[in-house]
């Protein structure tokens, strides 16, 4: 069910299956959009071809291309093309896109008609952050493995998923996190889904 609160998961008893409005509905973010002509940039700290095994090997690697910033120590791909290719990253991976970031142990982006269109992150735990919420609130996600659908403002957190708005939080087997409309789908999948909300301090002030 769908619940058109302003605050985060207020009110929501735990559940199989529960779909909670994170955010105050002040209507539709606007979605980051990867221009694909805008040029790439890559530089690294050194590049190895393997051309037993067909790939570049890359480390201290750093890729920008408008909003969008990748980094890690270790990358490699089949080619360097960004047409349509997949590139794994490895060790202190971190991945910014306007204001929402993604770090991880690992990654694999494909990268689809020069624009960035989908990213895999796994890692103990591999953690988002996204800032540019309604509410002007924190939202912050961590999970053993995250996937993020670029193209559609999609992030799915399974494997130990947490989210949190601020002090409120939610876990769950799996948790999606719709950027774009700031809602989330929290599915127990055999597990029960936990919601915990705090609630704001006291404005009274106390009795000596």
């Amino acid at each position: 069910m769908a619940l058109s609160r302003p605050d985060l998961m207020a009110g929501l008893a735990a559940a199989v299956l529960c779909a909670v409005m994170l955010l105050s509905p002040v209507g539709s973010r606007a979605q980051v959009a990867l221009d694909p002509t805008l040029p790439i940039s890559l530089d690294a700290d050194t590049s190895d071809f393997d051309r037993r095994r067909n790939i570049v090997v890359f480390t201290g690697l750093r890729i920008s291309q408008g909003p969008l910033q990748i980094r890690s120590e270790r990358a490699q791909a089949s080619q360097i093309d960004f047409e349509n290719a997949v590139w794994d990253f490895f060790d202190n991976v971190q991945i910014d896109l306007d204001q929402s970031s993604l770090v991880a142990d690992e990654a694999r982006l494909a990268f689809i008609g020069y624009r960035l269109d989908t990213a895999v992150a796994t890692g103990n735990p591999a953690v988002f952050e996204d800032p540019g919420t309604a509410s002007g609130k924190l939202v912050r996600g961590r999970a053993g493995r995250i996937e993020y659908d670029v193209s559609n403002g999609i992030i799915r957190l399974t494997e130990g998923a947490w989210l949190a708005e601020g002090a409120n939080e939610i876990t769950g087997a799996t948790l999606v996190y719709n950027l774009q409309e700031e809602r989330v789908l929290a599915e127990g999948d055999g597990e029960r889904v936990r919601i915990t909300i705090q609630p704001p301090a006291s404005r009274e002030t106390p009795t000596p």
